[in-house]
């Protein structure tokens, strides 16, 4: 703490900054009673400042922190730096601050002013570079995981998708090589089944099969006692690695075993021969993690094989059952047999051969085949069933009698004993089956729930992080995250789909919407592929088309996503044109919408073109390994329109492409004014809400962290709670504005707990949302009768201030549009620039206008690339900044491939130059 004397005529200086200084000051008598303090202050506090007014500063910090305040004022200590001071809230509870002491003399007395700023915040300063290669790290780890996810867990074949994960991770790593090797069924030898190799790199593969563990017996072991083989140089390994790894040139490496069913079956390998790596902390555990993805994989194809091999089986004793087949005459006499197996016989040939059904059985089973027999005469044929005592055991007998003419009947009897055994045990198995339906809706739930639990961490964050970086190349990359998460969002949803529609549980929400918004989210999805494979995706909506309409922007997004998906995939040269109309119904107050998504593909054979749109289906003779897919898309879309009372159509022709047209009638016109609406839900970053309490209740603290980083504002403060029983004790003496409630936690669930909450008249006024990522909606309904609304995870930033604009005050303040700060700028120029630029115009007119000709309407990047570096080495070599903000934004939408913004700036690059025209009229300047 650093005292000064400032003297009176300081006086007046010291006021205006307890008024303005953004850290918290206090004004002291020699009492050290409190006779001022500035709003930084009383905010922090949070009380009213004629509380804090006379009151002593021993109440609001630390006894030992007295002392030392105590001590500077009664011995006149002079410190050159700022000590540590301690203030305590009754709402924050205590915080650290560096605090400096001025003392001032007015009429006599003396006071003192206390400056105390925070100590967190200066501190967080130094890190911010070192948090910014770390978040770069950590964000590109995360991407190449999600991809390796995704890599593994498509519909393509296994071996397709191991070797697509490995050569994933290899080009990440940068290592020489990656393989996999799986033991036989003994574990004495081992065989490489998957090995990617980089640029250089020669395969190995088939070289390195029936590998005996007995000329490498350190290799096991390492890898079963440490959990790893590590080495930054293998000639630190023991001789019988050395002596394996050297004649392949291995200069490091790291191996990891590969456990099925917590049995060790094989290992996966990264080695590096061009030099000896270094390999971090950070690099061993991602390949931990993939190596247990890749287990897991594994585990999975060894239960679908089991499952097969099952299956067949049990068809192989169903063909094999044998029958017996007798002649009879019409009175029940034997005329003669076949059996493949004569001891399948009840009796013996010679026995029965000549003799009547009454002379061989029981009299209630010989009149009942001969009445059989009869009536297969008179009807042409005859079935029946039934039992029969044989060696002391009763067998069931099926006979299917057939006519052969007047006389004779031939019948076909099967031993359906064991046929009758295993429908019991079918009967049994459809109630297991039953008890395994609810099951996978139970199961499907919680795989929703634990995929969308990281997920939502994944995608929330994200959103987080774009808000917070400024460079462009890590907002690219940001964006790129969450629309790998969406991807894998859109996987999980089909599979979830299609359970529902299985089921007939899709649930359709209509809310008001911006169908221009989703169609252009959809062209952005899909830029990239298409301009992978040189492609152009056109989009237009009718001027009909209302701008807001009721509808279920999920389900529509859905649709979108499908259809245009579809039409990418089969679509190498031309285009893909999304076409929207709409037709006003007689009331005014309804719309038919029609959406057409044309290309230019491979097209769909007539024949197969009504098949298209059913479950697991593909077009004929498609190639799964070129185009992928599951052959869900369609049959979800079409469930999907009928559910919106529309339907889904195709016209197509081979070679020629497709038409896909979608029609939903009666869609209702949501009437507000658009510039209205725009005023209830504005740019997130301009609302300001008043000072509210949020509460959080989610057993996972990451959800909790995400919840407070997407709401982060100076005016709310968050009281958190691991548990329903948490919460309600928290509720007892603390009142929020709005409950955060996750439904899934242990012990008392937020379902009980809001039950709680709404029985009770000082809680029931207080909105609850519902927070999940269970993905079934078969408890929508009973969400929406208990909650004020629900988030389903992943959840954004969008949904999340939904329902705080919804149930909170707030204002909107407005901001000049960067936009017109910068024309503003422009348009003030130097005496040395107005002397240069009607030079630069004419250089950008003769140079860069003719190159601007050339890529205008074909938009090839590294053409553009080069534009951008013409422009800029004219602009920068005169004193001006005008057109300096044009280079930079276009270089920064190329970096980030932006396609909508490249082709933007293109476009307006002779409007520029007008622009610099009309600067050069307004301050009197000729162009010669």
């Amino acid at each position: 703490m650093r005292r000064t004397d400032t003297g009176t005529r300081g006086f007046g200086v010291q006021q205006l900054l307890l008024e303005q200084n953004p850290n918290i000051v206090f004004e002291l008598d020699k009492e050290l009673m409190i006779i001022g303090i500035n709003a930084s202050g009383v905010s922090f506090f949070q009380t009213e400042k004629n509380e804090l007014l006379g009151k002593s500063i021993a109440e609001y910090t630390t006894r030992g922190c007295l002392e030392k305040l105590n001590n500077a004022i009664l011995n006149d200590e002079i410190h050159t730096s700022g000590c540590e001071l301690t203030l305590v809230s009754k709402s924050k509870g205590p915080k650290v601050f560096l605090s400096e002491l001025h003392a001032v003399k007015d009429n006599g007395a003396q006071r003192f002013f206390i400056f105390c700023k925070d100590i967190i915040q200066r501190q967080s300063e130094s890190d911010d570079t070192e948090k910014e290669e770390v978040i770069r790290k950590n964000l590109r780890r995360q991407e190449i995981l999600s991809e390796i996810s995704l890599a593994i867990n498509t519909l393509d074949s296994f071996e397709n998708n191991i070797q697509h994960a490995i050569e994933i991770i290899g080009k990440f790593t940068d290592v020489s090589s990656v393989y996999i090797f799986e033991d036989d069924e003994s574990g004495e030898t081992t065989n490489n089944t998957f090995e990617w190799c980089n640029k250089g790199v020669e395969a190995q593969i088939e070289e390195l099969q029936d590998i005996p563990y007995e000329i490498i017996p350190s290799w096991k072991k390492i890898l079963k006692e440490d959990g790893l083989v590590f080495s930054q140089n293998i000639f630190e390994l023991p001789e019988d690695l050395i002596a394996i790894l050297e004649p392949q040139h291995i200069l490091s490496i790291i191996v990891l075993p590969l456990y099925f069913q917590n049995t060790f079956k094989g290992f996966i390998g990264f080695d590096e021969c061009t030099n000896n790596r270094q390999w971090t902390r950070s690099d061993i555990e991602l390949l931990k993690t993939v190596s247990n993805m890749i287990s897991n994989s594994f585990q999975r194809r060894a239960a679908e094989q089991s499952l097969l091999l099952s299956e067949k089986k049990n068809r192989a004793i169903i063909e094999s059952i044998p029958d017996i087949i007798f002649h009879f005459d019409s009175e029940g006499n034997f005329l003669s047999y076949s059996s493949s197996n004569e001891d399948d016989l009840i009796f013996p040939a010679k026995d029965f051969m000549n003799k009547n059904l009454a002379d061989l059985f029981p009299e209630e089973f010989a009149v009942h085949m001969k009445v059989a027999i009869r009536e297969c005469i008179a009807d042409g044929r005859f079935s029946t069933e039934y039992k029969l005592n044989v060696d002391d055991r009763e067998n069931d007998y099926e006979a299917r009698f057939i006519k052969m003419n007047e006389n004779e009947v031939m019948c076909i009897i099967r031993d359906v004993s064991e046929r009758k055994e295993h429908e019991k045990q079918l009967r049994m198995a459809l109630e297991k089956a039953e008890q395994a339906n609810l099951s996978k809706s139970l199961f499907l739930a919680n795989v929703s729930h634990e995929i969308r639990t990281p997920l939502n961490a994944i995608m929330g964050f994200s959103e987080v992080l774009i808000d917070k970086v400024e460079q462009p190349l890590y907002k690219s990359q940001l964006r790129t995250i969450m629309n790998s998460g969406k991807t894998l969002l859109h996987l999980i949803n089909d599979i979830l789909d299609l359970s529902k529609i299985e089921a007939g549980k899709i649930e359709i929400e209509n809310e008001p919407m911006r169908l221009e918004s989703v169609v252009h989210e959809i062209k952005q999805v899909y830029h990239q592929k298409v301009e992978e494979k040189n492609l152009v995706i056109e989009t237009k909506i009718d001027d009909n088309v209302p701008l807001f309409l009721a509808l279920d922007e999920v389900r529509i997004h859905q649709i979108l996503f499908n259809l245009v998906g579809n039409a990418v995939k089969f679509t190498e040269k031309g285009f893909i044109k999304v076409h929207v109309k709409g037709k006003t119904t007689r009331d005014q107050k309804l719309v038919n919408l029609t959406i057409e998504v044309k290309d230019t593909g491979i097209g769909i054979p007539e024949a197969q073109q009504e098949h298209i749109f059913e479950s697991f289906t593909q077009q004929s003779g498609q190639s799964t390994r070129k185009y992928g897919g599951t052959g869900l898309g369609l049959a979800i879309t079409k469930k999907i329109v009928e559910k919106f009372n529309g339907s889904v159509t195709v016209e197509s022709s081979v070679g020629k492409g497709s038409v896909f047209t979608v029609y939903i009638p009666d869609i209702e016109i949501i009437r507000e004014d658009p510039e209205a609406l725009n005023e209830v839900d504005p740019e997130i970053g301009n609302l300001v809400f008043e000072p509210a309490r949020i509460m959080i209740v989610d057993d996972v603290e990451y959800n909790i962290s995400l919840l407070k980083n997407l709401t982060a504002q100076e005016e709310f403060e968050y009281i958190t709670a691991s548990s329903g029983e948490k919460a309600l004790e928290i509720l007892k003496y603390e009142i929020p504005d709005i409950i955060f409630m996750d439904l899934r936690m242990t012990g008392i669930t937020g379902y009980q707990t809001t039950e709680i909450l709404k029985k009770n008249p000082k809680f029931n006024h207080i909105p609850i949302i519902a927070f999940t990522a269970s993905a079934m909606t078969t408890s929508l309904p009973a969400i929406k009768a208990l909650f004020d609304g629900y988030l389903r995870k992943p959840v954004n930033k969008k949904q999340v201030y939904f329902f705080l604009k919804k149930h909170l005050d707030y204002s909107v303040k407005v901001n000049l549009p960067e936009e017109k700060v910068a024309e503003s700028k422009d348009r003030q120029l130097s005496d040395e620039c107005k002397q240069k630029l009607p030079q630069m115009i004419r250089r950008l007119e003769a140079e860069a206008m003719p190159q601007w000709l050339n890529i205008k309407d074909e938009l090839i990047i590294f053409e553009i690339q080069d534009f951008v570096k013409k422009v800029k080495s004219i602009v920068e070599a005169y004193p001006c900044e005008i057109m300096k903000n044009y280079t930079r934004v276009l270089k920064e939408s190329i970096d980030g491939f932006e396609v909508d913004a490249i082709e933007k700036h293109i476009a307006s690059f002779p409007g520029e130059l007008a622009l610099i025209k009309e600067i050069l009229r307004e301050n009197n300047i000729e162009i010669s």
